[in-house]
């Protein structure tokens, strides 16, 4: 997301320096402690503060995030931002703040450290602007859905009577949901549906990957194939293009909003997931289906559903691509954003002197 808000800003005429500040050089690194990742948090402070004296930014727009290691380094950075009085839109794309708030005081004034004083807080939906807004102050609260390019060629999907394709597309590890899809296809195989699915994903644990390995093996049907890894961009395009059903069931409790869910409505795949943190502002009971999280049963309902019904699956596919290019299109993004600029600019200017 971050080159999609280069690109948009770039567009308007903006010039735009990034301030690199991912501590985790791969998946298996997320949530696991280095001396590298202590080393760059420790040099963060003194490069922001580099670049914010040297250009005089307008404005910083900060990914704020609230995983403890990254939130404690970004409370710095907030520090850093508020003595050189420099103006910062914060961009959240990450739920669990009412979280973070209530673990102690400390964590909560820290939380309120980081929001006190912005221009505009940036969520990408009313589920994760719900989840802000006792730590925002009167900072304004503004909705922007993640976005994605849009296909190169549009699809009007017309699915015929084949075997109905479902997929599963995100990393592999617990709180993602593969094992839910594993079991879903076990239900549906089960009862002699003609149905395929195919999981993609990428290790981010051995132990765990060598489990789901074992339960697709122990399935022994040929309905069910573990492919591996989404290599890049144009991987992911030819994989939605030929997919009918996206199976997103995460029961992760801070689950955002998936950039897989929106590349699929933008491909028109019809969405079945769980409800979980920011997922519903994406996947709208009018294009997808959203059901409890660990409810394989519902999803099994759904996808069989959709096997029989075709012309309902292709009614829900259209219905997702209309719905990406009136609320998630690239040029809808760009609109957004313009405005929350626009508006910031307006009562920076209209502050006392």
């Amino acid at each position: 997301m971050t080159e999609h808000l280069v690109r948009s800003l770039q567009s308007m005429g903006h010039d735009v320096k990034v301030v690199e500040r991912r501590f985790s050089k791969s998946i298996s690194e997320v949530g696991r402690f280095s001396l590298r990742k202590v080393a760059s948090a420790a040099w963060m402070p003194a490069r922001l503060l580099g670049a914010v004296t040297m250009r005089r930014p307008d404005v910083v727009i900060f990914f704020v995030t609230n995983r403890t290691f990254s939130f404690l380094v970004d409370v710095l950075l907030t520090g850093v931002l508020r003595l050189t009085k420099t103006p910062r839109i914060l961009y959240v794309h990450t739920s669990g703040w009412r979280h973070l708030s209530r673990q102690s005081k400390l964590m909560g004034s820290l939380a309120r450290f980081t929001f006190n004083g912005a221009r505009a807080v940036v969520t990408l939906g009313p589920r994760l602007g719900d989840d802000v807004r006792g730590v925002v102050g009167d900072a304004p609260v503004r909705f922007i859905a993640n976005t994605t390019n849009t296909p190169s060629r549009r699809l009007i999907k017309d699915v015929g009577s084949g075997p109905l394709l479902v997929r599963y597309i995100s990393n592999l590890i617990p709180a993602k949901g593969v094992i839910d899809f594993v079991q879903l296809a076990e239900v549906l195989i089960s009862e002699g549906l003609p149905i395929r699915f195919e999981i993609y994903g990428a290790t981010a644990d051995e132990a765990f990957q060598r489990k789901v390995e074992a339960r697709v093996t122990a399935l022994g049907s040929e309905q069910l194939v573990l492919r591996g890894h989404v290599s890049n961009e144009q991987h992911m395009v030819r994989i939605l293009e030929s997919t009918d059903v996206l199976v997103f069931p995460s029961v992760y409790e801070f689950e955002a909003q998936p950039l897989t869910i929106v590349e699929a409505v933008a491909h028109g795949v019809v969405v079945a997931a769980y409800d979980i943190g920011g997922v519903a502002d994406v996947a709208s009971n009018e294009y997808a289906f959203v059901t409890s999280p660990g409810a394989v049963d519902g999803l099994a309902g759904f996808v069989r559903r959709m096997h029989e019904n075709r012309s309902e699956l292709n009614r829900l596919s259209r219905a997702a691509q209309v719905h990406f290019e009136q609320h998630l299109s690239p040029a809808r993004f760009d609109q957004e954003w313009a405005s929350v600029l626009e508006e910031g600019n307006r009562l920076e200017s209209e502050k006392p002197i």
